[in-house]
């Protein structure tokens, strides 16, 4: 069966070539795979079979453009599937970044790189591959939340430590370190829509899950390890400064020109755009929220241990964001009356009466 399907995976290039190309067949073929590959993958006699097939994804994702987004959502996945089961997380990194490099950095100065390994990653098909890279990381902090439970179950402070137990944290913390890297990457990128949307949900989730940790580390009787140290480091540091400059962009982030085109036609447009800014400013306080809990938890853990772990971290500005949000309606308000106000103007004009009245009031 796995022979079978790996001659099927050049299918997906026929397919393609085929005039008109035939995505949807291709898309099929490639979930059949990703399926079959979800079974059979911890089968150890499969290995080289698997490896030769994630090597001709991979082949087919440097090489061939492709701009159906259903066929790309399918043949990422893939290619994360079994990039992730040998524990090889370049292809997930290297998708973050040519995600930035193709729409573009949030901030000059932030490394952007115009070059992308992946021709699968082009302006039709970025948005479509940063949702894959968040639906998997999504799964990632899944599984690091039932380690984090299942050492919490085993690591008791008179345990003790087993060596497997210990290669479970190892392969927590490198899985935990990767993720927040590559969300970093994410928060550098000028995405928009839904997808912002989807990335500031991710945003809290990895906070959750660092505050888990946290009250993990509270419980236990050992000594900090370097792996926490450096995963408060990241967290602190590169996360947390690409997360608020996001958010700072997020917040303010409004389509005035096209609210203020559909408030001209009615007013559902406004009324769609204030809806937007209300759930907008209810994301980021939640995400604030969680982010001051993980470092209240973390000053606890510093006073226990004598570390300083707060040297790391950058305090969160939710009141600031909240002003911002605020702006933005009272924004909106002030060029509703300023149209009110013009429109009350070329009305008045039109009288010859008072235009002189309002020729003597600008002179």
């Amino acid at each position: 069966v796995i022979s079978s399907n790996l001659r099927k995976q050049p299918l997906i290039n026929e397919l393609m070539d085929a005039r008109p190309p035939m995505a949807r067949g291709a898309a099929a073929g490639a979930s059949i795979i990703r399926a079959i590959a979800t079974f059979l993958l911890q089968c150890d006699e499969h290995a080289d079979y698997f490896k030769r097939l994630r090597n001709r994804i991979e082949q087919l994702c440097v090489e061939r453009p492709l701009e159906e987004n259903h066929l790309v959502k399918e043949v990422l996945h893939l290619l994360i599937l079994l990039s992730l089961d040998a524990d090889d997380f370049s292809d997930l990194i290297q998708l973050a970044s040519d995600i930035k490099s193709t729409l573009g950095a949030l901030q000059e100065g932030q490394g952007d790189d115009p070059m992308t390994r992946y021709s699968i990653v082009n302006p039709s098909t970025a948005a479509i591959a940063a949702d894959v890279v968040m639906a998997v990381g999504d799964q990632t902090l899944d599984q690091i939340d039932w380690c984090i439970a299942h050492v919490k179950m085993e690591f008791t402070a008179d345990a003790e430590v087993d060596e497997k137990l210990l290669k479970l944290e190892d392969a927590m913390y490198m899985r935990l370190k990767t993720m927040m890297t590559i969300i970093t990457t994410l928060c550098q990128t000028l995405l928009e829509g839904p997808t912002a949307e989807k990335l500031i949900k991710l945003l809290q989730k990895c906070f959750k899950t660092l505050l888990a940790l946290t009250k993990l580390q509270l419980q236990s009787s050992h000594s900090l390890t370097k792996d926490f140290g450096e995963v408060v480091r990241i967290a602190g540091g590169p996360l947390s400064t690409a997360m608020y400059n996001f958010l700072t962009t997020f917040g303010q982030r409004v389509d005035y020109a096209e609210s203020k085109g559909k408030r001209k036609q009615g007013s559902s447009g406004g009324n769609k755009a204030k809806a937007k800014i209300i759930r907008e400013s209810k994301m980021i306080p939640a995400l604030i929220f969680t982010v001051e809990q993980y470092e209240r938890f973390l000053l606890q853990l510093s006073k226990k241990s004598k570390v300083n772990l707060m040297k790391y971290t950058k305090r969160s500005t939710a009141r600031d964001f909240k002003i911002k949000i605020e702006h933005i309606v009272d924004q909106e308000e002030e060029e509703s009356d300023t149209e009110n106000l013009k429109a009350a103007m070329d009305a008045r004009s039109e009288s010859p009466a008072e235009g002189s009245t309002a020729k003597r009031v600008r002179h």
